[in-house]
């Protein structure tokens, strides 16, 4: 057995990822990575099967990896599932890139795949991450500020995704493929340095290893070991914080002597105010509060900290734009939270939905009047667009990585207690315009 297949074999084993029969499904672009994953589990014995998303976004480049794909799974003789996804025409999430948006629809298209496939579902969804992303992702988070937390980089195994490469840097795939006589097809916008992640690889981790040329393998290692650090992290922070805070009538609170005095107070404060999504650099200044005068504040998104004498509070803002918007049948125009809103019915004929996020075309049909556009609140479920199943807000906007204000910023458009649109995200795939659709209500923000 090849070197590379007894440690996948061990990694895999040690992790508790699967066993050898296990029903595994793997997302394959075609590259490198994934091509190799594909051989590794073949070789290795395990039961597999292919899945593939067609962005359409590099014209003959995209229907050439298609194609390599194809052929690759008729070589291996597995099974292969396959979505076209005309992405660049999808209206994307506002503040969210189009690689994120394609990682979203590709992540949900798997988890559709992983429970609806002949009734038996998947034990695992693989990804073919290996340590080269992982070093970029620790500096990526780094750079970002993310704390312990992103530290820890790309967790081994989330729920059912499993990533079994993640103990193998990128030079161990070119030996694998080489010796085995592999071939692979190279994405042309992995070249491109606007995105972070490329200018990472291609300028900041060559620069590195001229000084330290262990340094994606140290990376990995660190990794392993903050990821480790984050769970006694979390826990350590868990029981001090059952200790210290006092929640009472919804006011949050910690004692300012304590905070300042005990070994790792800063710590603590930080978990606190973390847990709430707010950034370290919003921490940072949140921290000065501890060395102000009673009745200093600091508004933070929809919350406020206080400091009330010998106490830090954190209570929810009074702020008055959680209005709720009332639209009655027909077409009409109003304002809600200084935003302005239009919408209108109009027949339809099959023209071509624009690619506007600030824009939802929707089956007017489908739609139960009056509507009402409220922000988001714990407990809402929509079914995005492409998806049969239901998702809960709160998890969509995590997956879409908007920043804390973003996610306080963000409405539901609602129609008999049924959410019809996550205002600038995606519309519910319930409401979507279909070929039996003749009339359609188009709501606009903006």
């Amino acid at each position: 057995m090849n070197d590379l297949v007894q440690a996948f074999d061990f990694f895999v084993v040690s992790e508790k990822m699967f066993g050898k029969k296990s029903r595994l499904l793997v997302g394959v672009s075609g590259g490198l990575d994934s091509t190799v994953l594909c051989h590794v589990l073949r070789a290795n014995g395990n039961n597999f099967e292919m899945a593939h998303v067609n962005y359409q976004l590099r014209g003959a480049e995209s229907e050439r990896d298609a194609g390599f794909v194809m052929a690759l799974a008729e070589k291996l003789g597995v099974p292969l599932h396959f979505t076209t996804v005309d992405i660049g025409n999808l209206p994307r999430p506002t503040g969210v890139s189009l690689q994120e948006f394609a990682r979203m629809i590709r992540y949900d298209w798997l988890e559709q795949l992983h429970s609806k496939i002949d009734g038996f579902p998947f034990d695992a969804i693989l990804t073919a991450h290996h340590g080269n992303d992982q070093a970029e992702t620790m500096l990526l988070n780094f750079f970002r500020g993310t704390g312990l937390a992103g530290l820890k980089g790309i967790p081994t195994r989330r729920g059912r995704i499993c990533r079994p490469l993640l103990f193998a840097e990128r030079q161990h795939l070119e030996a694998y493929a080489q010796q085995n006589g592999l071939d692979w097809v190279d994405d042309s916008s992995n070249e491109s340095d606007k995105y972070r992640r490329n200018f990472i690889r291609h300028e900041v981790l060559p620069l590195l290893t001229t000084q330290y040329p262990g340094i994606t393998g140290t990376l990995m290692r660190e990794a392993a070991l903050f990821s480790e650090m984050r769970a006694f992290y979390d826990n350590a922070m868990t029981r001090q914080l059952q200790k210290w805070l006092i929640i009472k009538d919804g006011i949050e609170k910690l004692p300012v002597l304590a905070l300042q005095k005990a070994k790792g107070g800063r710590a603590i404060f930080f978990a606190w105010l973390q847990a709430k999504g707010f950034s370290s650099s919003e921490i940072a200044a949140a921290w000065e509060l501890t060395n102000s005068q009673t009745g200093a504040f600091r508004p933070m998104g929809t919350w406020r900290l206080l400091r009330n004498r010998a106490w830090i509070e954190l209570h929810a803002s009074t702020g008055n734009d959680d209005g709720v918007l009332l639209m009655e049948t027909g077409s009409g125009h109003a304002t809600i939270g200084g935003l302005p809103v239009h919408w209108a019915l109009r027949d339809y004929s099959g023209e071509k939905i624009p690619a506007d996020a600030s824009e939802a075309w929707l089956d007017a049909e489908m739609i139960t009047w009056p509507l009402q556009i409220r922000r988001w609140k714990a407990g809402d479920y929509f079914y995005p667009l492409g998806m049969p199943k239901k998702k809960k807000v709160a998890r969509f906007l995590t997956d879409c990585k908007l920043s804390r204000q973003q996610k306080e910023a963000t409405r539901v458009v609602e129609s008999n207690k049924k959410i019809i649109w996550l205002a600038g995200l995606r519309i519910d795939h319930r409401f979507r315009i279909t070929e039996h659709t003749k009339q359609v209500l188009v709501i606009r923000f903006g």
